[in-house]
């Protein structure tokens, strides 16, 4: 047994390898068949069938006559002629690539793995094999290796998880096509144990603590977000002026329907229009100290959603998710209240006045109190849609990052003693598969 640890700043993987011994890569021109290089294959077909769908409409991106002015039926895909993603021709061709808009996450244009099919099969990994659907709570940790494991550079190397013999197959077969050379697939039937174990490593628990400063930043886009919708629904009905605060077109002057909040223009909390239409935001009259105009903070309700991947029953027909004819069935809701019970802070600051300590940028470092663990998971969820971009980007395994605790575990983060190192260790879901090429 060997143990290869990979030290990465504050977080660290260790694979867990059994039985190398069986299979000399070396002797037998081996090779592993890994994220990276089933990655490349996911591509040319996305890109190949990109091809022929803009060439219908474009010409440069297909060959239609060969050098002799001969007709190729049918016409051959330019690989010189690199696809302007951005392009609004492009752009519009390609929208039916997409999942449509019921199925969108944060209606986000995502590509509709579903489409991606080679020889008349779906070559796209079943991601969710890291879900076990016999656990009634699925963890985070394998939340994240479903986002993560086949596409951050990290595992470039690592063996793909998900796909079937059947895709092994098709995969070679591209694979003998585009190298020149005649591949086969050697080891089918080894199971993952005897190579690769697990994939283990630490939990980041700084991601658990929460600031006074933190949870007002979120309280403030939560209180802002609803604001703009507010005046949203009013621009909609008699315009007043109020377009500059949202996106109504998109880059190629199309109508954004519902239109995009447009945050680098902020609200005029003190603007006569403004007022008017933020009214509703407000304390009820009768419910006013002194007659003072207050956000009523009851109404401060944040709406996130998530992804279920084992709702309505714990049936292996549902899966795998990329499969799903409509996953919006796997698309969940929750809205929270979010505001602080800051009748705790009289407690914790021994503060005369209740609010007081909440707002106090002396106190911005200090641990929050006075929420529930439902208002710290909405809390996680916004912080994490706010930073996934940059967790792409980070040249670390992002595995253990951003793992919102369990309820215990959230206890004792914000009960200020010292958290506990939080370890994991998930075996690898499903087989890895090797092939021979020809010997030069």
């Amino acid at each position: 047994m060997k143990r290869i640890i990979i030290l990465l700043s504050c977080f660290f993987i260790i694979i867990t390898v059994y039985g190398q011994s069986d299979i000399d890569t070396k002797k037998t021109n081996t090779h592993l068949i890994t994220n990276k290089e089933y990655r490349q294959f996911v591509y040319w077909v996305r890109d190949s069938i990109a091809y022929r769908l803009l060439g219908v409409h474009i010409n440069e991106y297909l060959i239609y006559e060969d050098k002799n002015g001969n007709e190729i039926n049918p016409p051959l895909i330019n690989w010189n002629s690199k696809i302007n993603w951005n392009g609004e021709i492009e752009w519009q061709v390609l929208m039916e690539m997409h999942l449509p808009e019921h199925e969108r996450f944060y209606r986000k244009e995502e590509l509709d793995t579903r489409k991606l099919v080679y020889n008349d099969i779906k070559i796209y990994p079943d991601t969710t094999c890291w879900i076990d659907t016999s656990i009634v709570v699925t963890s985070y940790i394998n939340q994240n290796l479903v986002k993560y494991y086949n596409w951050h550079p990290i595992f470039n190397d690592y063996p793909v998880q998900g796909i079937t013999k059947e895709q092994v197959k098709i995969f070679l077969e591209w694979k003998s096509i585009i190298d020149k050379k005649q591949y086969k697939l050697v080891n089918a039937d080894i199971p993952t144990s005897n190579i690769y174990k697990s994939l283990s490593g630490n939990v980041n628990t700084e991601f658990w603590k929460i600031t006074n400063k933190e949870y007002k930043e979120f309280v403030y886009w939560v209180r802002d977000s609803i604001a703009y919708m507010m005046i949203l629904g009013q621009y909609e009905y008699d315009g007043k002026g109020m377009e500059k605060y949202f996106i109504l077109e998109n880059k190629y002057g199309e109508r954004i329907d519902p239109p995009f909040i447009n945050w680098k223009v902020k609200i005029r909390w003190k603007g006569k229009e403004e007022r008017e239409l933020l009214a509703e935001m407000m304390l009820p009259e009768h419910e006013r100290h002194l007659g003072r105009k207050q956000l009523d903070w009851r109404k401060l309700n944040y709406k996130y959603y998530f992804i279920d991947y084992k709702s309505n029953e714990l049936d292996s027909a549902a899966f795998p998710y990329s499969n799903l004819t409509d996953r919006t069935s796997k698309i969940k809701r929750v809205v929270t209240n979010i505001y602080p019970d800051t009748t705790k802070w009289m407690n914790q600051y021994c503060a005369s006045e209740i609010n007081i300590k909440f707002y106090d940028k002396k106190l911005d470092k200090e641990q929050i109190t006075g929420i529930s663990y439902e208002q710290a998971k909405a809390f996680y969820n916004w912080k994490i849609l706010k930073n996934n971009s940059k967790q792409i980007n980070k040249k670390i395994s992002p595995i253990g990052e951003m793992i919102i605790p369990t309820k215990e575990q959230w206890e004792e983060a914000m009960s200020g003693k010292e958290i506990k190192p939080v370890h994991f260790d998930i075996p690898l879901s499903g087989k890895q598969y090797f092939y021979q090429s020809n010997i030069e």
